[in-house]
């Protein structure tokens, strides 16, 4: 309601102003003219009447003609301005050939251009360029009213501490980067997060005529590393330990404890695996 009393203020701050100076136009019209032309002075009043009338005729002119021009610029980009209003930035803008609405345009194709930008540098993990924390917290939260029923699978790197005390973080960013290329690349049917450090989250919409869904999922993630990740120095043994959380979309849905719940399944699965093992090549 404040909006649409707002819109309704400024056209008539717009219709005020048209019809002010179409009056004044045709007030110093009456006055200029007979400098030029003498007006008789049985008719001047009719002229002076007349003048103002086409000044304000005039005014009323040019608003109508602002008023088509402006609801075109609106009809053009206020499908753009909701969408980027609600963090979509994936958004097509209109193409404008010439005049002010064409740099307004490229104007706001840069600014789309930078917003998706940091964006990605803020919702994207720069070692691994998988999404992180916040663009899973932004997720969750948008899909709050979705009642679909989600896996959280919380990931975890099993004495990853060590490898790096061990190794170096150099050889601990390059396991970092080969796990997150494996859940990325062959975990297709979810979505990976890196959660922080040696944490990975997966998402995974369940489906309720797959009955060994969830199994299937476990045992693909531990078969991915039945190889040994390899580089220029060391071969590294990966052991995960995985904590699963099951969910429902809904308005009172915490983060923090589906989350919880995850993590501390997690642990209890740490304590019956085998120790990550790295040895020279």
């Amino acid at each position: 309601m404040t909006i649409e009393v707002k819109h309704l203020n400024y056209y008539k701050i717009v219709l005020g102003s048209y019809v002010l100076f179409g009056i004044l136009v045709g007030i110093i019209f009456s006055m200029g003219m007979p400098l030029i032309i003498p007006v008789p002075e049985d008719v001047h009043l009719y002229f002076v009447v007349a003048s103002i009338g086409a000044g304000l005729v005039l005014g009323l002119i040019n608003y109508i003609v602002f008023c088509f021009f402006f609801s075109r610029f609106l009809n053009l980009f206020m499908d753009v301005f909701h969408e980027i209003k609600n963090g979509h930035y994936n958004v097509h803008i209109p193409s404008v050939k010439r005049g002010m609405i064409r740099e307004f345009s490229t104007g706001i194709k840069m600014m789309v251009q930078r917003l998706e930008e940091n964006r990605q540098t803020i919702s994207h993990d720069d070692l691994t360029s998988l999404p992180n924390r916040h663009a899973l917290q932004a997720f969750i939260s948008d899909m709050k009213e979705s009642q679909k029923e989600y896996y959280l699978v919380f990931v975890d790197l099993d004495d990853f501490k060590e490898i790096n005390d061990s190794f170096g973080h150099v050889f601990g960013d390059k396991v970092l980067q080969y796990v997150s290329e494996c859940l990325s690349t062959q975990m297709n049917e979810s979505i990976s997060y890196r959660f922080g450090g040696d944490e990975f989250i997966l998402l995974t919409e369940r489906k309720p005529n797959e009955s060994g869904q969830l199994e299937y999922m476990c045992h693909k993630l531990h078969r991915l590393f039945d190889e040994p990740f390899t580089d220029d120095e060391f071969q590294l043994t990966i052991h995960l330990s995985i904590g699963i959380s099951h969910f429902v979309f809904e308005e009172s849905l915490i983060f923090e404890d589906i989350i919880e719940e995850a993590d501390q399944a997690m642990y209890q699965d740490k304590k019956g695996l085998t120790p990550s093992r790295v040895s020279n090549i």
